[in-house]
């Protein structure tokens, strides 16, 4: 089964000029060599030196003030338990699903699961160097004049220099080295130690795995669109990456129990004096996908428990039963069979001619109970924009019983309540992260 839906929201916004990346997405996959000289362009990570909708009353944080603790210019002055991701250009779907699965993977063993991370490339690109061009991505790289700014073409020339040392490293097979697992685990262990540094600094850049997942020697040539130049869905991307962990796993690291959902769906008939009932076969997929009403009003909110017992049940339009050959009488009703660790739900927004479905989501920030087992929410990706071939990403992400809001480098703290809340002009709610309890 597919592991995205027809969810579809894109971002960042406003769009940047499409840059050229190379047509490196059909590399095949070569073998490793069992030994191979690290070439020049390597600059190997060293990580060895581094340290339902609830009232008021629930569980919610109560109203404060919603305050930024970090930023480029930013110094906290309390401990800080999450750090910003740098957008350099379309990049606010990438930095959400790194965020998303940073909160999912935060309880488990970096190395074991992904391997040894301190040979994960880094290409001889540093921090400081992607910092330099962060502040100008919200412009499109452009000048008033619309010229294209000093910093936009050296960001292009980086870009360039970036793709031909993957393609070098493919070229060489050094497979494990630029592999998506290796490069998803070391940044997230940088995110993590940079937390325990307590950094001035608390923002990192999740360019160079952005890169290799679009363009590495596994990746897809559908990949190449999310390399950062264009808005792309966050939903679609969650999808594609978390395949593309399983594949490079091969199911021997424990990435199925995290992420994976089974489910059975089951054919019965409401005919007259019709008994038909017929097992399909069981389904497997990294997410499960729920849609706003067909039908709702504009304006009118739906609720998430609602709408997730409705994905559960489908009327079968154009189908004729195998027994009382009635036809329209048949539905599927699906039964999860094995539930992660981690369910992750993408919500359909898809109106008419690209039109994007804005109504409210009353989510549950209580316990849910799905399939036998409990959940709760821990993060909510909002999408702000009202079609869905663009906008902009944030994540919310539950800490303890308060929740922050992320905006690529930016977090914000001490969230009121209305904040979490759908909204026209704060975004509506596009993927949420349950965690099981």
């Amino acid at each position: 089964a597919s592991t995205t839906s027809s969810v579809t929201l894109t971002g960042d916004s406003p769009p940047t000029a499409k840059a050229s990346p190379g047509e490196l997405g059909d590399i095949e996959k070569k073998a490793e060599a069992p030994s191979k000289k690290r070439p020049a362009w390597s600059g190997w990570v060293d990580l060895g030196d581094i340290d339902g909708e609830t009232d008021d009353e629930g569980p919610m944080a109560p109203p404060k003030k919603k305050r930024a603790i970090t930023g480029s210019d930013d110094k906290p002055t309390t401990a800080v338990h999450h750090v910003g991701l740098i957008n350099l250009s379309c990049a606010c779907f990438f930095n959400v699903i790194i965020q998303l699965l940073k909160n999912a993977l935060e309880d488990q063993d970096l190395p074991q699961l992904f391997g040894n991370l301190e040979n994960a490339a880094q290409f001889g690109v540093s921090e400081e160097e992607l910092a330099k061009f962060d502040s100008q991505h919200r412009h499109g790289g452009t000048s008033k004049r619309g010229k294209r700014s000093k910093k936009h073409d050296e960001l292009g020339q980086l870009q360039d220099k970036l793709l031909a040392d993957i393609k070098e490293a493919v070229d060489a097979g050094f497979v494990d080295e630029i592999s998506v697992s290796k490069q998803l685990g070391a940044l997230l262990q940088l995110m993590g130690n940079h937390i325990k540094r307590g950094s001035g600094e608390n923002f990192v850049s999740p360019f160079i795995l952005q890169q290799v997942f679009a363009h590495g020697a596994s990746a897809h040539p559908s990949r190449s669109a999310m390399s950062g130049s264009t808005q792309e869905d966050a939903y679609e991307l969650y999808g594609q990456l978390v395949d593309a962990l399983t594949a490079e796993s091969r199911g021997t690291k424990g990435l199925d129990e995290l992420f994976q959902v089974k489910s059975r769906p089951k054919l019965s008939c409401k005919g007259t004096g019709c008994s038909h009932r017929h097992d399909l076969q069981e389904e497997t997929a990294n997410c499960w996908n729920i849609s706003i009403p067909k039908g709702l009003a504009a304006g009118k909110s739906c609720d998430f428990d609602e709408c997730l017992e409705a994905s559960m049940v489908e009327q079968l339009a154009d189908f004729k039963c195998q027994d009382c050959k009635e036809e329209n009488s048949s539905s599927k009703k699906t039964e999860f069979t094995a539930l992660p660790e981690n369910l992750v739900i993408g919500i359909n927004r898809n109106g008419h001619n690209g039109q994007k479905l804005m109504n409210p989501m009353r989510l549950n920030f209580g316990a849910i109970e799905i399939g036998g087992e409990r959940y709760r929410m821990n993060a909510v990706v909002r999408h702000k924009g009202r079609t869905t071939d663009g906008g902009h990403y944030t994540i919310f992400i539950r800490e303890k019983e308060d929740w922050l809001e992320i905006d690529d480098k930016e977090i914000m703290r001490d969230l009121p309540f209305e904040a979490l809340r759908d909204s026209n002009n704060k975004g509506q709610s596009a993927i949420l992260l349950l965690k099981k309890v």
